[in-house]
């Protein structure tokens, strides 16, 4: 992969920090969890929205 290329990937921050909030608003808007077990879910799908969109926008976390 040559400099030039390596450069254009990801980057695109703004994007990906819009994503992760109306990805969360709709998930803790709709899916409320009422239990200790499903807010542990929620959180675990939380965790798993940020490092997609931070790999999609961001930085690309293999090459």
């Amino acid at each position: 992969m040559n400099s030039q290329n390596a450069n254009n990937l990801g980057g695109q921050w703004f994007l990906a920090v819009l994503m992760i909030v109306l990805v969360s608003w709709f998930i803790f808007y709709y899916l409320i969890p009422q239990s200790g077990e499903k807010w542990r879910a929620v959180e675990i799908l939380q965790a798993f929205i940020i490092a997609l969109y931070t790999e999609i926008y961001g930085f690309p976390l293999t090459f």
